[in-house]
């Protein structure tokens, strides 16, 4: 399978968390003839100040990026106790409550008049009232949801899952083997995103490797590359982090290369690139 526009795969740079992260990133990128398809801002919309919003929508514009702001309402916001404990930590992206909702659509609100289309979900029951309001046309039909990492997409059955709720890329879990990848592939039709590498607190691995394995078996598909430079993620990367994190995906771009038969990389067309309107 390709993209609806053409080619198999895509460039993803996750944790691009404020506008100088961006343009470190981008002076970095550019020494290494890379410009990445998709960048991710994991923190949330509401952290980000509006002029430096409207500064990356204007270098993504220019560069044909596309551009993911997370969502800032979740339960690790709020000022309830139990995400915060042990047990309660995997709800910490939740929503709390239809005010949480009500919340959540504002903020899209508010980013979509900013010219922002691509946006991260963590909830299941957000990602099903957005593509009620896109179908209804209270969101524009160009605005994209990519299902986050942290809503731990494992199985084919729940990609299929997310994809009846409305979402347009599921980003799945990243230490899936290539026989579990090829199952979700089977059940849905919509882009997967798929780590090449992850942070140290994320376990750390490296399958640079297997991109050739996860194209074929996944495409259309991005890969998420470089988090393996840093310990953390969705914290503010150090400049020698987001050094190391372009030279990592120019390994993974090098490996691409290497492969016997050309692969190509999604047209700057693509819808699910959330590239920022004008």
């Amino acid at each position: 399978m390709e993209f609806k526009s053409g080619g198999k795969y895509g460039i993803e740079l996750s944790s691009v968390n404020s506008l100088n992260v961006f343009k470190e990133l981008l002076k970095a990128a550019k020494n290494y003839d890379i410009i990445p398809d998709r960048i991710d801002e994991c923190r949330g919309f509401s952290r980000i100040p509006k002029n430096e919003v409207q500064e990356i929508v204007k270098i993504c514009r220019e560069y044909n990026i596309g551009f993911f702001t997370a969502i800032s309402v979740r339960s690790m916001y709020d000022i309830g106790g139990y995400s915060k404990s042990k047990n309660g930590y995997r709800a910490s992206y939740k929503i709390r409550g239809e005010i949480g909702i009500s919340k959540a659509y504002d903020e899209v609100r508010r980013a979509i008049d900013l010219k922002i289309r691509g946006f991260i979900i963590y909830d299941e029951g957000l990602l099903y009232f957005l593509n009620q309001k896109r179908k209804e046309k209270q969101i524009p039909k160009d605005v994209v949801f990519k299902v986050s990492v942290h809503m731990s997409i494992s199985n084919a059955f729940s990609a299929l899952l997310m994809e009846d709720l409305g979402a347009d890329t599921i980003n799945v879990v990243p230490d899936l083997s290539i026989e579990i990848l090829k199952e979700i592939r089977k059940k849905v039709q919509i882009p997967l995103d798929t780590f090449t590498d992850t942070s140290i607190d994320g376990g750390g691995f490296l399958r640079t490797n297997e991109v050739s394995e996860i194209i074929n078996c996944c495409s259309p598909v991005y890969l998420k590359c470089g988090a393996i430079s840093q310990q953390h993620q969705n914290h503010l990367p150090s400049n020698d982090e987001i050094y190391e994190r372009i030279r990592q995906t120019r390994c993974v771009l090098d490996t691409i290369e290497r492969i016997s038969e050309p692969v190509r990389r999604v047209n700057k067309n693509e819808l699910t690139l959330g590239i920022p309107i004008k």
